[in-house]
């Protein structure tokens, strides 16, 4: 007789047709996870909210950026302003979870809750209302006016610094 590993029986599988429900269940989530957070992929425009990473590399792309740079650590301010308009993208327009965001984003949930209320503190004071339905266009119009009031042009490598 085979024993059930204990693994098997945590998810509640109890016959060999469950246990391989469950594991094929657990295959396929890997695969949609991967396939998420793939940057190497080149980025699709996808405004849905629901596919938040592709909408996040368009972004970047956008902004002059590359996604390396955006999900990277360098703090140059045009990336700083970028990254802060992607998780408020993510956050407010999107609707997706702090964890979730921060995953895509390579931070953690902190940072992100930090990006969002700096963004909305900014659209507070500069009277930014109303914004477009569509998530691309409101963080766009939000990166713009960022950029324009602190005085920072682009940050990244793909940005003429000084120049």
């Amino acid at each position: 007789m085979n024993a059930i590993p204990y693994w098997r029986t945590r998810v509640g599988a109890k016959s060999e047709q469950d246990i391989a429900a469950a594991e094929a269940a657990r295959d396929l989530m890997r695969v949609q996870t991967r396939d998420i957070i793939d940057v190497s992929r080149p980025a699709v425009l996808d405004t849905d909210p629901m596919n938040f990473a592709a909408t996040a590399r368009h972004l970047a792309v956008r902004f002059g950026q590359s996604w390396a740079d955006v999900s990277g650590t360098c703090r140059k301010p045009g990336l700083v302003i970028a990254r802060q308009t992607i998780a408020w993208v993510g956050v407010s327009r999107c609707r997706k979870s702090l964890p979730y965001v921060a995953q895509i984003m390579n931070r953690d949930h902190s940072t992100i809750l930090h990006s969002r209320r700096r963004i909305d503190a900014m659209i507070d004071e500069i009277g930014l209302s109303p914004l477009a339905d569509d998530p691309v266009e409101a963080g766009f119009v939000v990166w713009r006016e960022a950029t324009r009031r602190r005085g920072v042009m682009g940050g990244g490598r793909h940005a003429a610094d000084g120049e």
